[in-house]
């Protein structure tokens, strides 16, 4: 049986990858000054009790070990260009990964996105933006068991959003985009996907500190190589009513609520057919204080589990590809973060969050009809960590999490890890 990981849910290297991470989004009040260019330098050194997510008790076979200490060094570069009414922005990352003990999961991964927001005199605006990333699947159990191929997932899409009507009263806006994911391993055939969408919708701007609109959204996929029948295409159609409000009534508060009627319906795995609410809310409260709060709630199709990953309303900076493609029917996540300034140069990260997800399998044996299988894993994850910023080109941290998972159902496994990581970096 093969355990997916969720695409919310921390991967096996979340310790290694967690300094970079912070020194991209949290860590580093000069990475995104400009305009111009910039670039960063990080070493971060991370330990994970539980590399392949194994439930308690388990070992791996032909005594490999549970854990192991894995080394990432990082190089990160970021643009942000200003060309008369447009504004260009970037950002490209490489990481060289090395594990201490399980040297066939040593990798090189790389992301890179960029984007591209333009308008005109004439009350037309839009944005376009293309991004791509390699990098390793999160591990499972099976990969404890039956030594494979490590199995890099490469993620590229692309998407234009158009806009008439500018900064007036109401706005028509339309977006295309498109997507595919593929994977190095032949095992993982069945989960490669391929999928377009496009939507339109209206905006209106009642007040200088609101908007609020609705957008109806389609989005086509299939699976070129079924899992469940090898061979033959899944298509998929979803449907969605997106309504939504964005409210910032002062720079320390700022407020996203989508919600979308969602309708999905497959041709071949139909125990993954859906019908039901999605959508997603996300909170800032940033004041003039050494405390800073974030709060982050999505609910999506596990294939497009990371519809927000732009920042939300469209307004957010480009940022890299982040999680993976998901094999739950439906995914619910709670993320609160919080930081604050311990004193001017040190500051601490606090974050909690659940991911539940909805699984479903059909299979038949023998020439006897499918039978589908149902099931839910919970995960719940907490993590602490110190940053320490000696200059404005250099931090330092550490960082200590940890990860539970419930399962009901024989499509998931339980399983709990520690992770504790350090870095360091510098920018210029």
């Amino acid at each position: 049986m093969r355990t997916e990981s969720s695409a919310i849910a921390r991967p096996a290297l979340r310790g290694a990858l967690g300094g970079t991470v912070c020194a991209l989004a949290l860590c580093s009040p000069a990475w995104a000054e400009g305009p111009g260019w910039g670039g960063a330098v990080t070493q971060s050194l991370s330990h994970d009790s539980n590399l392949f997510r194994l439930p308690g008790g388990i070992w791996p076979s032909q005594g490999a070990s549970r854990s192991d200490t894995v080394s990432t060094t990082s190089l990160d570069l970021s643009l942000d260009q200003p060309m008369g009414r447009q504004r260009l922005s970037g950002q490209a990352g490489l990481q060289a990964l090395r594990y201490r003990l399980h040297e066939e999961q040593n990798h090189e991964a790389a992301q890179g996105a960029l984007r591209l927001d333009w308008e005109t005199a004439q009350r037309l605006s839009g944005q376009v933006r293309a991004a791509a990333a390699r990098t390793l699947r999160p591990l499972d159990p099976d990969a404890a068991f039956a030594p494979r191929q490590r199995n890099l997932e490469t993620d590229r899409e692309a998407a234009a959003l158009f806009r008439l009507g500018g900064a007036g009263l109401l706005s028509l806006e339309g977006q295309i985009g498109a997507r595919s994911v593929d994977f190095s391993d032949p095992a993982f055939d069945g989960a490669e996907l391929r999928s377009r969408s496009a939507s339109l919708g209206l905006r209106w701007r009642p007040s200088g500190v609101s908007s609020w609109g609705a957008a109806w959204r389609e989005t086509r996929g299939h699976y070129p190589d079924s899992a469940t029948s090898p061979g033959l295409d899944d298509r998929y159609r979803s449907r969605a009513l997106d309504l939504w409000l964005a409210w910032a009534p002062s720079g320390a508060h700022r407020l996203y609520l989508r919600a979308s009627p969602t309708r999905a319906r497959y041709d071949l795995r139909e125990e993954r057919n859906f019908s039901g609410l999605t959508g997603a809310l996300a909170w800032q409260w940033a004041p003039r204080s050494p405390l800073r709060l974030a709060v982050r709630a999505v609910r999506d199709l596990g294939q497009d589990a990371y519809l927000e990953r732009y920042g939300y309303d469209g307004t957010g900076a480009v940022v890299l590809p982040g999680g993976h493609l998901d094999e739950g029917v439906v995914l619910t996540r709670l993320a609160v973060t919080a930081e604050k300034d311990v004193t001017a140069k040190v500051k601490a990260v606090a974050t909690v969050a659940s991911t539940r997800r909805t699984l479903a399998l059909s299979a038949g044996a023998n020439g006897a009809p499918p039978s589908t299988a149902r099931g839910h894993d919970t995960t719940s994850q907490a993590a602490l960590g110190l940053r320490w910023a000696p200059r404005r080109s250099s931090q330092l941290g550490c960082e200590a999490a940890t990860e539970r998972r419930q399962a009901d159902g024989t499509l998931s496994t339980p399983y709990s890890v520690r992770t504790f990581s350090c870095f360091g970096r510098l920018a210029w």
